[in-house]
């Protein structure tokens, strides 16, 4: 669904650094995509100190992401934002003149969606594939609806469902596919849940709560079994979700 622009563009090489009255630092940079339907970002080297605060937003305040605090600063130093509307996008930081650090990150990653993925033009595109799950004929599917996500693993997305343990502790484990995550990096994985259609002759739904990062626990390494081979196959791949899951 979407281009994926390498660059690097970070806080030392790209965008303005200003000193504010107050004597706070504030950073911000512009990105634009021409015709993007919507926009989204991985960034490396990502940290907040605490304190600070980081916005993604389009021109206007149309859609605004964050604030992102030191809550999302992550070990691997990797961080994704959600997609958003419109062909250029703001990324905006501040901190007080009290905070100990400075914001760094590399946007590494702009994807540049050009199929609408979130129909953010409300054109409900016909993309029927099977039953609405809000159907009354699909009531035994009823239960698992908040477990479904999915997968945005930048440019390319997949399903999942949110798996539990023998411990029953709601260890958010999240179950997909080895093929979708084979080669890239978890800890950019995006999870859009409850993304359903309103009504059953509805054919397109709006997404609900969203997490970002995970961890692989554990894959089949392969999509089926290869005699001799220590993998199981069965194209599989267990993952960790590091984010709060809003209920």
């Amino acid at each position: 669904y979407g281009y994926q622009h390498y660059v690097e563009l970070s806080t030392e090489n790209s965008g303005i650094w200003e000193e504010t009255a107050d004597g706070g630092l504030f950073w911000q940079i512009s990105v634009t995509s021409e015709n993007a339907h919507a926009l989204s970002f991985e960034y490396d080297n990502f940290f907040i100190p605490e304190g600070g605060e980081l916005y993604v937003f389009s021109p206007g305040y149309e859609m605004i992401q964050g604030a992102y605090t030191h809550l999302n600063n992550g070990n691997s130093g990797h961080f994704s934002t959600p997609h958003l509307k419109g062909d250029t996008a703001i990324i905006e930081y501040y901190q007080p003149a009290e905070t100990q650090g400075i914001l760094s990150l590399v946007i590494t990653e702009i994807i540049h969606d050009y199929r609408d993925i979130m129909d953010f033009s409300g054109n409900g595109r016909d993309w029927e594939c099977g039953v609405n799950v809000i159907c009354e004929t699909d009531d035994q599917y009823q239960g698992p609806i908040n477990s479904v996500a999915f997968l945005d693993m930048g440019g390319f997305i997949c399903s999942g469902a949110m798996v539990n343990n023998v411990r029953q502790d709601l260890t958010p484990y999240f179950l997909t596919a080895w093929h979708c995550v084979d080669g890239d990096n978890p800890s950019t994985f995006r999870f859009y849940f409850n993304k359903i259609a309103s009504s059953c002759e509805n054919t397109w739904g709006s997404a609900g709560p969203y997490a970002y990062s995970s961890d692989l626990v554990a894959d089949s390494d392969g999509i089926s079994h290869t005699p001799g081979s220590e993998s199981p196959g069965g194209d599989w791949a267990l993952l960790l979700i590091d984010d709060e899951i809003e209920e």
